[in-house]
């Protein structure tokens, strides 16, 4: 059997023993391909975050592109948590991304913001097990009316 590479990691893959999966016409270790298409789908939402905040015409790419690969590398960032803090910034706090030309502002609100999805999530996990209200459906028929006659008027008296 000819050896492959992952064409994800460079690593060869023993197909024998090694979980692998075909991407077109080559292979990738299983783990690498869905670490990939993880890392894939955050870019996606980084993207949206990016264009909710800027506006559609507005996103510097090269620049914002550029201070993610430096927020992974030096800081260990993630791309959702880089998404988050900017949706943090944007939405929550309520500050302006129109004059900027990036989001150099991540750093200075990462740790606020990851503090604030903490509580949230917190919040979230305690409200799941408790029930506030008992609630108990009952139907309510509407009143038959009984008894009633329909009263005549004489024109002729008036």
């Amino acid at each position: 059997m000819r050896s492959v590479k992952c064409i994800r990691c460079s690593e060869k893959i023993n197909r024998q023993v090694d979980p692998f999966v075909q991407v077109g016409q080559r292979y990738a270790h299983k783990k690498c391909e869905d670490l990939f298409l993880l890392e894939n789908e955050e870019r996606k939402k980084l993207n949206e975050v990016l264009l909710h905040v800027f506006g559609k015409n507005e996103v510097n790419w090269g620049a914002v592109q550029q201070q993610v690969k430096k927020y992974q590398e030096e800081y260990n960032y993630t791309l959702n948590g880089i998404a988050r803090t900017l949706y943090y910034v944007f939405s929550i706090k309520k500050l302006s991304f129109k004059n900027a030309d990036g989001i150099g502002i991540t750093p200075f609100y990462y740790k606020e913001a990851k503090k604030y999805y903490e509580k949230l999530n917190k919040a979230k996990s305690n409200a799941q097990g408790t029930l506030l209200y008992n609630i108990k459906e009952v139907e309510i028929l509407p009143p038959h009316k009984t008894g009633t006659k329909k009263k005549s008027f004489d024109l002729n008296f008036l």
